[in-house]
Parts: C-alpha cells; sequence; structure tokens
C-alpha cells in the first residue's frame, strides 16, 4: 500500500477522535510491499533449501512405505508358514487323542459298572446294615439343618 494511503487512513482516524502512532495489522501487512527486484539471495537459498528438503522427506517417506510394505508381507508369510505347521501338527495329533479318550471313556464306564455291581451285591447279602447307615446319615443332616435355622 502508498504511503499516500497510509497517511490518509491515519488523518481519517485521528478525524474520529482515535489518534494512534502505531499501524494496525492490515497497515503493517500493506506498508512493506514485496521488493520489485525480486527475491533476494536469502530468500532464493531459503526456498532451494525448502524444496531440497521437501524431497529428501518424500524420499525417506517413500522408502519406509517400501520398508513396511516388505515387512507387511514378510509378516504374512511367516503367519502363514507358522500357522500351517500348527494345522498340520494338530491333525496329526487328533487321531492319537481321539484314540486315547475313547480308551478312558471305555475305562470309566468299566470301572463304574463294576462299582455299581459290587455295591449291588453288597446290598443284597446285608440289607438292614445299610438301611441304618442311610437312617443314621439322615438323622444327622436333619440335626445340622435345624441346627443352622436357630
Amino acid at each position: 500500500m502508498p504511503r499516500l494511503a497510509l497517511d490518509r487512513r491515519r488523518a481519517q482516524r485521528t478525524a474520529h477522535g482515535v489518534a494512534s502512532y502505531f499501524p494496525t495489522c492490515d497497515e503493517e501487512l500493506s506498508v512493506w510491499p514485496h521488493d520489485p527486484k525480486g527475491p533476494t539471495l536469502q530468500e532464493k537459498s531459503e526456498r532451494k533449501l525448502n524444496m531440497e528438503s521437501n524431497v529428501q522427506i518424500n524420499e525417506a517417506l517413500g522408502l519406509l512405505e517400501d520398508v513396511a510394505t516388505n515387512s507387511r508381507q514378510e509378516l504374512k508369510t511367516l503367519i502363514s508358514d507358522k500357522y500351517a505347521s500348527l494345522k498340520s501338527a494338530i491333525i496329526e495329533n487328533e487321531q492319537s487323542l481321539l484314540g486315547r479318550l475313547a480308551e478312558a471313556k471305555n475305562f470309566t464306564v468299566d470301572q463304574s459298572r463294576e462299582i455299581a455291581q459290587n455295591l449291588d451285591r453288597h446290598v443284597r447279602k446285608n440289607p438292614w446294615l445299610y438301611v441304618g447307615g442311610m437312617a443314621a446319615a439322615g438323622l444327622l443332616l436333619g440335626y445340622l439343618a435345624a441346627r443352622r435355622h436357630d
């Protein structure tokens, strides 16, 4: 903004009773016009440095992205290989595990059946002994339950 316009604004403010010796923000920006000769040597070197640093930053970001992509692919391959080996190990051990579970089930069933047959045989030989034992157990449980409510 030319100096004449700046003086005119100051005159308008003074006429309204607002006297200020400092320019406003708009005036500060417009007081310093760009140099008609073009950018200075320092400005040119700063621009060149900024452009070079932007290129270097973009190259570094590109390298990081390539490394991340390669690492991601390597990680996927590694995980899929580990998963495949784990799956094959589980499949190999599945049959032996199922065989062991079937043996354990058969053993448990046979033992339970044998215990039940022995108990049935003893109860048939001495029925009053077991009736008295069950009566005593019932009385003890009744006593404990009644005592808890008091």
